[in-house]
């Protein structure tokens, strides 16, 4: 048997790996500020990813699946101060566009939220930090595009 330790280092590598290889180009963090649920957190996570794709693809964003954004999130401290950190992939021409956007959309769908916006630029920094609380107890906390 595997020690659980051991699992967790190597599930949390995993999702650094992931990460790494989604090669994001925003490191995201949303925050709600008010009691919801990982499963309403998820369904809010799900809306704001369509409406950016709207926002940059236009209303036929649906259909353009291989021009949309994808995304691996992790959603944290659930019973405390859920929030939700993701690692964003989106084509170069719509980096700023969505970078400048998220905050906006985030605040009219959870006028209590916040929300914190970074490049990228170390991907497998930033996979070690979204995945420092998961374990494979857990893994319904991460979320995929």
């Amino acid at each position: 048997m595997i020690p659980p330790a051991v699992t967790t280092v190597a599930y949390r590598a995993s999702i650094t790996d992931l990460v790494a290889q989604l090669k994001p180009a925003l490191a995201i963090t949303l925050a709600f500020n008010r009691d919801t649920t990982p499963a309403g957190a998820a369904q809010d996570l799900k809306h704001l990813h369509a409406r950016l794709d709207r926002l940059v693809l236009g209303r036929l964003w649906a259909k353009r699946v291989d021009d949309r954004s994808i995304y691996l999130a992790v959603i944290e401290h659930v019973d405390t101060n859920l929030h939700i950190h993701l690692a964003l992939s989106c084509a170069p021409e719509f980096v700023d566009q969505i970078a400048a956007a998220v905050g906006g959309i985030w605040k009219s769908m959870v006028p209590t939220g916040s929300v914190k916006v970074r490049d990228a630029y170390d991907a497998a920094g930033w996979g070690r930090y979204i995945s420092k609380a998961i374990t494979p107890g857990t893994c319904d906390l991460l979320l995929t595009s």
